[in-house]
């Protein structure tokens, strides 16, 4: 039998970049921005949560961003999210004790994460175009 402790949970402020490359990519900021999870949680789980909790997977993409999205993409997938620490876009298969020993360099326990619609999905619109 195991036991879960509470010990491996991270405090996680997901907060939306308000100054994206493009307009497009901006979304709008979670009703609850703080959650707690574990540290053991990787960032496909919390981009999953956004497109839960932003309503993405009831909208299309193009109708936030008036933008067509690739037919390889569905408009709920993950991969449509990007998640950035610092500046630097996050993998999905990161964990967030990962990120928080090495890329969260303040005093501040509460890992801050940024949100936003991936940048190539303008890309795949003109290459469609073509």
């Amino acid at each position: 039998m195991s036991m879960v402790t509470m010990n491996d949970q991270i405090d996680v402020q997901l907060d939306p970049d308000i100054t994206p490359p493009h307009p497009y990519q901006q979304l709008p900021p979670l009703q609850n921005a703080r959650i707690s999870i574990s540290g053991r949680a990787k960032i496909n789980t919390l981009k999953k949560y956004l497109i839960m909790k932003l309503g993405l997977k009831d909208k299309c993409i193009s109708t936030l961003s008036s933008k067509v999205v690739s037919s390889t993409s569905s408009p709920s997938s993950p991969t449509m999210i990007e998640l950035a620490c610092n500046g630097d876009t996050m993998d999905d298969e990161l964990t967030l004790a990962y990120i928080l020993c090495t890329k969260w360099f303040t005093s501040n326990k509460v890992l801050t994460l940024k949100y936003r619609l991936l940048h190539q999905v303008e890309e795949e619109e003109k290459k469609g175009k073509k």
